[in-house]
């Protein structure tokens, strides 16, 4: 009985994680762009033309992004350099776009973001040294095994 109760709780767990993945899909570069002009608009209280120049601009910066991750004739830095080179422009745009007070809030959200995006590259870093680490003492113990065989 208690088996049979086992199983029915692990085909439901397995059931709903079918299913929340499947309710995952990845976001059109059109709709990242008007999801961060809502957001933007909402943070930096934009005016309906400023949205709308926003939302164009950042509609384009999404799709060069898109395509630009997307390229397999570009290498993984040749990537991050189009990408890097793509946001540069998206904060030069927005200074035309946006009054000062807002560009001044506009400049410290892209701070904000750009400080996550440090500490979660730092992070990623240190699991790979950890893992490089992890590697190294493996392969001298099995270098050290074998030696005694």
């Amino acid at each position: 009985m208690k088996t049979f109760k086992l199983g029915l709780i692990a085909l439901g767990l397995i059931t709903s994680s079918f299913s929340y993945s499947q309710e995952q899909q990845k976001k059109t570069p059109e709709q990242r762009a008007a999801l961060k002009t809502e957001r933007l608009a909402k943070e930096l209280l934009l005016s309906p033309e400023q949205k709308e120049k926003v939302l164009t601009l950042y509609t384009g910066i999404a799709q060069k992004n898109d395509s630009a991750r997307k390229s397999t004739s570009l290498s993984k830095d040749q990537k991050e350099v189009a990408i890097k080179s793509n946001n540069q422009t998206k904060v030069e745009q927005m200074k035309l776009v946006l009054n000062e007070q807002q560009y001044t809030k506009f400049q410290a959200i892209e701070a904000k973001k750009a400080e996550k995006q440090e500490a979660r590259k730092e992070a990623k870093q240190n699991v790979k040294n950890k893992k490089n680490k992890a590697k190294v003492k493996t392969e001298s113990i099995i270098e050290e095994v074998e030696e005694e065989l």
